[in-house]
């Protein structure tokens, strides 16, 4: 099944609910229109897996996930080029990287909040196109878009979640703007 339209005709927050509400499983493609958000992506690729949220990449090439765990410093190039990687295809990267003990829970959880705060924006952007195509368990199996274990931490998070987070960092984001922008506000306690 797959699913096209215009963030004008249907919200995030709504697409978000869609996925949730039918434990959907599949991919949701995102194009933002310019001037909406501050990322330097406008085009990104979400995966939810039965209504979840697993992974996120501005990029198709299954190597966001080990670009940010390199810019870290906590891989380096030649660690990462010994492991076996390339063959992974039944678990999550990071579960796999945790169970060698290269990297911990506290690492693949910071990886996730960093994702987490990109979808925020997203919620941001009010114009622009999406298209979300689901993932059967069968096609998984015969290597039919398949869900990118080269972009999961192992980490997930309801869709429905993910709306309420986003909705709670764009209130937050006003109130300070509408209050500190000019320097002679004072609160009273």
């Amino acid at each position: 099944m797959s699913i096209t339209g215009t963030l004008e005709t249907f919200s995030l927050p709504e697409i978000f609910r869609l996925i949730d509400s039918g434990s959907k499983s599949g991919r949701l493609i995102l194009q933002i229109l310019p001037n909406q958000i501050n990322l330097k992506s406008r085009l990104y690729y979400l995966w939810f897996e039965a209504g979840r949220l697993v992974a996120i990449s501005d990029r198709l090439n299954s190597q966001s996930l080990i670009d940010i765990i390199k810019s870290r410093g906590w891989l380096d190039s030649k660690t990462l080029a010994q492991l076996k990687i390339a063959s992974l295809n039944d678990r999550p990267l990071g579960i796999y990287l945790k169970k060698l003990n290269l990297l911990t829970s506290l690492q693949l959880q910071q990886i996730f909040n960093l994702h987490l705060d990109i979808v925020c924006q997203l919620f941001e952007g009010s114009e622009g196109w999406f298209q979300f195509d689901t993932i059967l368990p069968q096609s998984q199996s015969e290597g039919l878009q398949a869900m990118p274990w080269h972009e999961m931490t192992g980490e997930s998070i309801k869709a429905t979640e993910v709306v309420l987070k986003a909705l709670r960092s764009q209130k937050i984001g006003i109130f300070l703007s509408n209050n500190y922008q000019n320097p002679n506000t004072r609160y009273k306690s």
